[in-house]
Order: C-alpha cells, then structure tokens, then sequence
C-alpha cells in the first residue's frame, strides 16, 4: 500500500485572541480566500469550534494546551475557543499555505 505524501505548510498570517471560561472569543478576521488549513494553538485546555460565525460552547471539541493541532477550513471561517477552567488564555491561529 502507497504511502501518502507528506505535507509541508508554509506558515502565513497569525491572529490570536483572548478568551475565558464566561464568554468564547473568536479571531478577529475570517481566514484568507486561499486558505484551507489552519493552526491552532491554546494555552489552556479549551473547547474548540471552527465555522463561518463559530461561537465555542462545552459541547464542541476539547483541545489540550499547548498542544498544536491542524485543521481544514474554509475561506473566511473563523475559529473560537472557550476556556474549560476559570481564568483567561489565549488562542493562537496561524493560516497555513502549501
């Protein structure tokens, strides 16, 4: 079986935002028309979500600190996080291009 190629990112545009466990924030600008992946980055465990208008409630995807991850989207998607704990954080997105 064929392995798939690898994928190489080239690091564009980073937003970042601050959020807490009372009220989801979300970066301030959809991602760019020739984006397809983003990273993502928060420093305290949060609740993710990704979408046009995306607001991060405890129902969406848990994400760990400190933790990179990769995700698709859409042109001019935004990604919100809230805050599992009391306290603030922050969320890092960086627009990836290949």
């Amino acid at each position: 079986m064929a392995r798939p190629a690898p994928r190489h990112w080239r690091q564009g545009t980073t937003q970042s935002v601050t959020f807490s466990q009372a009220t989801a924030a979300a970066i301030a600008s959809g991602v760019g028309d020739h984006i397809r992946a983003v990273r993502v980055v928060v420093k305290s465990p949060a609740y993710i979500a990704i979408g046009p208008s995306a607001v991060a409630t405890t129902s969406d995807m848990y994400m760990a600190s400190d933790s990179p991850a990769v995700f698709s989207i859409a042109p001019g998607e935004v990604v919100s996080a809230i805050k599992i704990n009391a306290g603030t954080s922050i969320l890092y997105v960086t627009e990836l291009t290949q």
